[in-house]
């Protein structure tokens, strides 16, 4: 499933669609951004959204969103690291000392136990690759308006 946000997932629970082994793909979600006119989401809300072995209950807007166990989900973001993902998750956090690491908050390291950070600095395909699935798409694009046209 590809959405934006998190209060998309609402009309998919209520089509049925939010169960085990059916994986999230969040794109561009930057959780430590304001949501429109509300407030960034806190921790506690990202460690229930990126819960995956235990069912979850997310804080939506107008009605709570719940998740199945065993959800997996990816999450994109333009962030370079956890801190500017949201910035409670506090700045240098991976390269802190083991030591350090232990006296963070609980909020924090519930975070991290359900969160894997990468940077990818490469494109994950080649060139051609993507110009080859860009025609292929206006192309099934353009015939789909077909009728509209004639």
């Amino acid at each position: 499933m590809f959405v934006g946000t998190v209060d998309v997932l609402r009309l998919a629970m209520k089509d049925g669609l939010l169960k085990t082994n059916v994986p999230v793909l969040f794109d561009d979600l930057t959780p430590g951004l304001p949501r429109g006119s509300r407030p960034p989401m806190n921790l506690d809300d990202i460690a229930k959204f990126s819960e995956v072995l235990k069912k979850s209950t997310i804080n939506a807007r107008n009605a709570d969103i719940s998740m199945a166990e065993g959800m997996p989900k990816v999450v994109t973001t333009n962030a370079v690291t956890p801190f500017a993902w949201h910035p409670d998750l506090l700045d240098g956090i991976l390269t802190m000392s083991p030591e350090a690491r232990k006296l963070v908050s609980t909020k924090v390291k519930a975070v991290f136990k359900r969160c894997i950070f990468c940077n990818i600095t490469a494109p994950l395909y080649q060139a051609q690759d993507n110009r080859v699935a860009q025609a292929t798409r206006r192309a099934s694009a353009g015939s789909s308006m077909d009728h509209l046209f004639q």
